[in-house]
């Protein structure tokens, strides 16, 4: 990909607009990048990111439930999401003739999510049961449960969609709350890529997002400080985690035997911006056959 052919813009209110010209197929795709993840939610909030991306297409102020979906679908598109650490990511795909009216259903979705309370009790059992089929999933146990041994207080040892517990204490509030605050154009990237005119894109953006307000994200971190100090243990410096620093010498020999079991170095991968967030996303590298 050609980095020339990108178009990249920052409205007032701080969003980020990347948009590509492709004339090769008759199609767009419209991608909403949210830089709000499961590191972004304190220890009561756990599984909330996921949960929202649940309810994003839910219905708005004038959508009901399942209008978004059925107009995106009568459009010739369809639409989806994901959670990961440090993102929610919503991406719609349809033919070009149909960009208009694709926008606008994601800026609706994006800037007017309701978040009934009664379809959120309703979607959390859906909610529940992943986790249940989740926690049925050999591997993910695995991954979860490795997670949680290498990482004593940072996010990361968190189980990712969270636990039926946590999951049934979520309330509209507390979800609207995370919305509210995470859900802002200077915490967002729109990218728009296909058979489109820049020109004419960037106006119909500028329409639908550029009149929402933006404001300051939460501030600090919900876990421990990572910023200047490494809070996992390796093999090589097992004293570099907080309760490693305190732990008996049995304890360090055993997290250090786990770690070279794996053969896995964890080191931070990238930092989130200068928001006060020290958000770091992780690489394995060094594979090896124990």
């Amino acid at each position: 990909m050609d980095p020339n052919s990108i178009y990249r813009t920052t409205l007032t209110n701080g969003l980020t607009v990347l948009i590509q010209e492709d004339r090769s197929a008759p199609v767009v795709a419209i991608v909403t990048y949210v830089k709000a993840g499961y590191f972004d939610e304190t220890d009561e909030e756990n599984g909330l990111a996921h949960a929202l991306e649940h309810m994003f297409f839910k219905g708005t102020q004038k959508r009901g439930v399942g209008d978004i979906a059925k107009e995106t679908k009568s459009s010739g598109g369809y639409l989806n999401a994901h959670t990961i650490y440090d993102n929610t990511t919503y991406y719609t795909v349809l033919p070009s003739t149909g960009f208009a009216k694709g926008l606008e259903i994601q800026a609706d979705a994006y800037a007017n999510s309701a978040i009934d309370a009664r379809e959120l009790a309703r979607e959390m059992e859906v909610i529940i049961q992943e986790a249940k089929r989740k926690s049925d999933n050999p591997s993910a146990v695995a991954t979860e449960t490795l997670y949680e041994l290498l990482h004593d207080a940072h996010r990361m040892r968190r189980w990712r969609i969270g636990r039926e517990p946590g999951l049934r204490a979520f309330t509209r509030d507390l979800m609207n709350n995370f919305y509210r605050n995470f859900y802002r154009p200077g915490n967002t990237i729109l990218s728009i890529s296909g058979d489109v005119d820049p020109a004419d894109a960037l106006r119909r953006v500028t329409e639908l997002y550029g009149g929402l307000e933006s404001q300051c994200i939460r501030c600090g971190i919900p876990g421990p400080p990572s910023q200047g100090t490494m809070i996992f243990a390796t093999a090589s410096s097992p004293a570099t985690s907080p309760r490693a620093s305190s732990s008996s010498d049995g304890e360090l020999r055993v997290r250090s035997i786990l770690t070279r079991r794996f053969s896995t170095r964890l080191l931070p991968f990238s930092l989130r911006d200068a928001r006060h967030d020290c958000t770091a996303r992780f690489a394995r590298r060094s594979w090896r056959r124990p």
